[in-house]
């Protein structure tokens, strides 16, 4: 279903989105293509970080506004509420509250139209500020944790106290908020991306440009260094593959370490590496910023997390006209139709992953047509004028009261299944 695009407002309109984690991943790259993009449609976006990191450094670089809230170090090490001992919960809930009143001062000085927040654990800093200056929001959900736990029950909460609107990045986000308790719905807005020529670069040269033999076979994978991602799963089916295939490759890993592990786990990657004897092959690049220079040097790419509620990296390199190999979990299952624009595996399976890997080498063939369909289907669904056609008519609806709200929920959808 095409949704309406609402009007561009004749004044310009503010939103502002609270970021409680410095790291950069998808969900933050997303938000920043965002505030790239809105400038077009008759809004600005900036930001209040409550750490500086990766995040706030691109943010800057962007040229988007990011002020820095006074908060511990501690509290971005906050694991799961359930997990936490009492003076632990004590402080976590003494310092949201802090982080509140704080945020609550910006607002009233700067005074947007619009509160925007994507994470579930950002929604109860910013609900009570909204309720008590009369400010709406939108909540544009890019991960959400199942089953359920404390965290995810207190940002339902908040969000039906301050009337939040709900949009997510998957058809997965959204069931899994309905199964923690929103029964209110909520619509898709996918990530958008402006696919421009860089996207279709020589692929000789974007192999110079890493260092790279032309002639080698290489394959590569993409995200945040983090335990969910399955890099371990990955690194093991290297060393199937070196098995398997007889002959060389390099499998490259681009991304940056989240900032709550401080490099230890590249460290343990690296053991696992040098014990199953493939060190020589894996490569890990740390954070890039050509991606399309990286995608387009690949012959596969591969990402296997065990957790992903989308997952931008698959629609990037499907773009660039990679084949793309992916886990058979959350929203993955909604850009990937398997042996038709890429091929699915279950996670956590190495054995399973390196067969898959060994058989797309084997047939170029068929890898270069799937490779082909992948790229006409991710720039044709993914592309940002039309995300952000969606995206604008959320906006809109949100700071323009009642009426247009149940006009906006009255059109909801959703898409289960690959492209």
């Amino acid at each position: 279903m095409r949704i309406r695009q609402g009007k561009i407002p004749s004044k310009r309109r503010r939103a502002l989105m609270l970021l409680s984690m410095p790291n950069l991943g998808g969900a933050q790259l997303a938000t920043l293509d965002i505030a790239d993009a809105l400038g077009a449609y008759g809004w600005n976006l900036s930001f209040i970080s409550c750490f500086p990191g990766p995040f706030v450094e691109e943010c800057r670089k962007r040229g988007h506004p990011c002020g820095i809230l006074r908060t511990p170090g501690w509290y971005r090490y906050m694991g799961p509420l359930k997990r936490m001992r009492m003076m632990k919960a004590i402080g976590f809930a003494v310092v949201s509250v802090f982080l509140a009143l704080q945020f609550a001062v910006r607002m009233t000085v700067l005074k947007p139209d619009l509160l925007y927040v994507y994470g579930r654990r950002d929604i109860p800093l910013v609900a009570p500020v909204a309720r008590l200056l009369g400010l709406p929001v939108l909540c544009h959900i890019h991960a959400w944790r199942e089953p359920g736990g404390a965290r995810e029950k207190m940002a339902l909460v908040a969000a039906r106290c301050c009337s939040a609107l709900m949009v997510a990045n998957s058809q997965y986000s959204i069931d899994c908020m309905s199964r923690s308790g929103w029964k209110r719905g909520a619509r898709i807005v996918y990530n958008g991306f402006d696919f421009d020529r860089t996207w279709d670069r020589d692929r000789k040269d974007a192999r110079a440009s890493l260092g790279l033999p032309s002639g080698a076979i290489v394959v590569g994978t993409a995200s945040r260094i983090s335990a969910v991602k399955g890099i371990d799963t990955a690194i093991r089916a290297a060393g199937l593959l070196k098995q398997r295939l007889g002959k060389p490759f390099i499998w490259l890993v681009a991304g940056r370490e989240d900032e709550y592990t401080k490099g230890r786990l590249v460290a343990k990657y690296d053991a696992i590496s040098t014990a199953l004897g493939v060190d020589n092959e894996m490569r890990f690049l740390g954070y890039l910023e050509d991606m399309p220079s990286f995608y387009r040097s690949l012959d596969i790419f591969v990402s296997v997390p065990t957790f992903e509620p989308l997952g931008r990296v698959f629609i990037e390199a499907m773009a660039a006209g990679v084949p793309v190999t992916g886990s058979s979990v959350g929203g993955i299952v909604e850009i990937i139709a398997h042996g038709r624009t890429g091929w699915l595996v279950p996670p956590d399976d190495a054995e399973a992953l390196a067969k898959r890997l060994a058989w797309i080498l084997k047939n170029p063939k068929c890898a270069a047509a799937v490779a082909r369909a992948g790229r006409e289907a991710a720039r044709s669904r993914f592309s940002q004028k039309e995300v952000m056609t969606e995206l604008l008519d959320a906006f809109n609806a949100t700071v323009e009261g009642t009426d247009r709200l149940r006009q906006f929920g009255s059109q909801t959808h959703s898409y289960r299944r690959g492209l």
